[in-house]
Order: structure tokens, then C-alpha cells, then sequence
């Protein structure tokens, strides 16, 4: 049971927050399932809990002397 959170508002709001911070997933539904799309692969989700790991790398500048 997903307790009412397997709705099209929160899965548009899920992808919503992964495009504006570069999470890289999209949460969709086929065939009355839920599926987080991932680095070309697609995981079912059962209503429990999932973690994506993002790590971001940031340039370092280095001065000239």
C-alpha cells in the first residue's frame, strides 16, 4: 500500500525536483507499477524506501603565481 502517494501530482512533483537539482531520475508508471528510471536502468519500486546516491564534483581553481 502506498498510502495514498502513488499519485500523478507526487510522482510530476518527484521529477520536478530531480531536473531542478540534477538528480538524474524520473519516477514513472507502467502497467499499474511504479519505476525510478536511473543511468539507463529502471527499477521497480515497491513503496519502501529508495536511496540514489548522488555525488557532485566541484572545479577547483588554481591560482597562477
Amino acid at each position: 500500500d502506498s498510502g495514498g502517494y502513488n499519485t500523478t501530482t507526487t510522482r510530476r512533483r518527484m521529477n520536478e525536483v530531480s531536473k531542478a537539482y540534477g538528480l538524474g531520475f524520473h519516477v514513472y508508471q507502467k502497467k499499474h507499477k511504479l519505476y525510478v528510471a536511473y543511468k539507463g536502468n529502471d527499477y521497480e519500486f515497491d513503496g519502501g524506501q529508495f536511496t540514489i546516491k548522488v555525488v557532485h564534483q566541484i572545479p577547483v581553481s588554481r591560482s597562477r603565481s
